[in-house]
């Protein structure tokens, strides 16, 4: 990381979570479309996934649940 990238991660540590979290989301929307490299391990293991669900063996869990039960997980801790 270089200095400048490294003064922005600073600056941006220290706002307030709601700010640090539409930051962080600009940032990841800015990489979609982006082709990303993946180990043959992963590749292996994503393509894995998507043949359990197009299969049905498996069932997709909505984003908005999987961060109530962190929540919940973390609160609990």
């Amino acid at each position: 990381m270089g200095a400048e990238a490294r003064r922005l991660l600073d600056q941006a540590l220290a706002l307030p979570d709601d700010d640090r979290r539409a930051f962080v989301e600009e940032l990841i929307r800015s990489l979609q479309g982006i082709p990303v490299e993946l180990a043959p391990a992963w590749r292996g293991e994503l393509e894995g996934r998507i043949a359990e669900l197009e299969r049905g063996d498996v069932q997709a869990v909505p984003w908005a649940d999987v961060e109530d039960k962190i929540a919940q997980v973390l609160a609990d801790s």
